[in-house]
C-alpha cells in the first residue's frame, strides 16, 4: 500500500506538471496570436531601417536582449522549457 500511494503522488505530479506545461504553451500561443494579429510597432534599440524592413518581409524584428536574439519562437520555447522544468534549485524551498 505505501508504495502504491508513492506511485499516484508521483503521477499526481507528473500530471500537473503537465497541465502546468500545457497552460503556459497555451499562453504562448495565444500571446503569438496576438502579436500576429497587431501589426509590430518599433521599440527603443530598434533602428527603424531594420524595423522597416522586418515588416516588409513579413516577420518579426529580432530583439537583441544582453547578448541573446530573442524572437517571439525562441521566447515562446524558453516559457515553456521554464513551466516543465520548474525553479532553479537556488530558488527552491526546502520542500523535502
Amino acid at each position: 500500500a505505501p508504495l502504491e500511494a508513492e506511485g499516484l503522488d508521483a503521477e499526481r505530479a507528473a500530471l500537473d506538471a503537465e497541465r502546468r506545461a500545457l497552460d503556459a504553451e497555451r499562453r504562448a500561443l495565444a500571446m503569438e496570436r496576438m502579436s500576429l494579429e497587431t501589426p509590430p510597432r518599433p521599440m527603443g534599440g530598434i533602428s527603424e531601417r531594420s524595423y522597416r524592413g522586418a515588416a516588409k518581409s513579413g516577420s518579426a524584428p529580432r530583439i537583441e536582449f544582453g547578448r541573446w536574439q530573442l524572437d517571439a519562437q525562441k521566447a515562446r520555447d524558453a516559457i515553456v522549457y521554464m513551466e516543465i522544468l520548474g525553479k532553479p534549485k537556488a530558488d527552491r524551498d526546502d520542500e523535502r
